[in-house]
């Protein structure tokens, strides 16, 4: 698939450890198979756990659909998810054959705690996110802004800076074990006169790799 935006950054590979989901992990006891107990995720969305076997996305929370074809508004509520950094952003699917992404469509994502504090504010045409490719499916979401830190002569490290709370950085943040957020999408401008693509909002984290 071929990036469709000069301007937008492709990371090839990110998809496989941001939205690969693996089969729930099974442990051996007793002679048998059993399954992990779900953690208790609480509030709006589906929150899958992947195991501590799977080497990429072991949390899943999707979120549900955002429909690109037109302006509008949508707020999601949720609780007690994993103290691991997740990433929040949009799982796009064109239709069969119909693989370019929706390059008018503009975003606001805007994550708060229930302190009222600014976790994660993200907004800007979809073509300027980070795009990652697997097949017909794309995951879009944005980094922050990062520094480079001497260490010793010739060596660097990146340093984040601007974080947000509970270490938000672009749509990246880490969940507290009592915090409450509240997220709300605008679709500022909307994808009226280009094809139809599916976008589903969800947050993954964890994994061994």
């Amino acid at each position: 698939m071929a990036n469709a935006f000069p301007g937008s950054q492709r990371v090839p590979g990110l998809v496989a450890t941001l939205i690969a989901q693996l089969a729930p992990e099974h442990e051996r006891g007793l002679g048998q198979w059993q399954s992990p107990p779900p953690l208790a995720h609480e509030g709006d969305g589906a929150f899958t756990n992947n195991s501590a076997q799977a080497p990429h996305s072991r949390y899943v929370l999707d979120l549900g659909p955002v429909d690109l074809g037109k302006p509008g508004r949508r707020e999601f509520r949720f609780a007690r998810l994993p103290g691991v950094e997740f990433t929040l952003g949009l799982k796009l699917a064109s239709r069969p054959g119909e693989q370019a992404p929706p390059a008018a469509v503009s975003l606001r994502l805007v994550l708060e705690n229930e302190k009222d504090e600014l976790v994660v504010h993200a907004d800007g045409r979809l073509a300027d996110w980070l795009w990652s490719e697997a097949g017909d499916a794309w995951f879009v979401y944005q980094r922050g802004q990062q520094i480079y830190v001497t260490m010793a002569p010739r060596a660097t490290r990146p340093q984040r800076i601007g974080l947000g709370a509970d270490g938000g950085w672009g749509t990246y943040f880490t969940p507290r074990a009592e915090a409450r957020y509240r997220l709300v999408v605008d679709v500022a401008r909307a994808n009226i006169e280009e094809r139809p693509v599916s976008a589903r909002l969800i947050a993954v984290a964890g994994g061994w790799k």
